[in-house]
């Protein structure tokens, strides 16, 4: 894998098959969509531009990553959140790193009705490291 657009179709690919099925995109993180519209479908994986650095043969890619789920007005599932989506990000991790794009545990930080839309959750940034031998017009 060499490109964004490959490691979004990867991921596609990867949150299809999990068993919690979440909502995944991939874009700024100013696009991220207001997650405290009712019609919105949980859990949800966000993963967010942050930079890019290029080495000899590699390139490193890194995402803010966010895994919410929707709270309860009276909070009465925030444990189950909490717990849920600190697996799920964990997932996140563990198949990145076995598939060799990862190489560093990383910090995972909770949030707590992020962005005021009644979600809580985890939050990490990922340094996805990829080959960069791609040429131009190649996925």
């Amino acid at each position: 894998m060499t490109t964004i657009k490959a490691l979004n179709i990867e991921l596609e690919q990867f949150f299809s098959t999990h068993p919690l099925k979440p909502r995944y995109n991939m874009e700024f993180r100013e696009q991220m969509p207001n997650l405290a519209t009712a019609s919105e479908v949980y859990p949800y994986v966000f993963f967010g531009f942050s930079s890019s650095s290029s080495l000899q043969n590699v390139k490193i890619l890194t995402f803010d990553v966010y895994c919410v789920d929707a709270i309860e007005n009276d909070r009465s599932n925030i444990i189950d959140v909490i717990s849920e989506m600190e697996m799920l990000i964990n997932d996140v991790f563990n198949y990145l790193f076995e598939n060799g794009y990862i190489s560093e545990n990383v910090a995972k930080t909770p949030i707590n009705n992020f962005d005021l839309d009644y979600v809580g959750g985890w939050q990490a940034s990922f340094d996805v490291v990829v080959d960069q031998t791609c040429t131009y017009g190649e996925l």
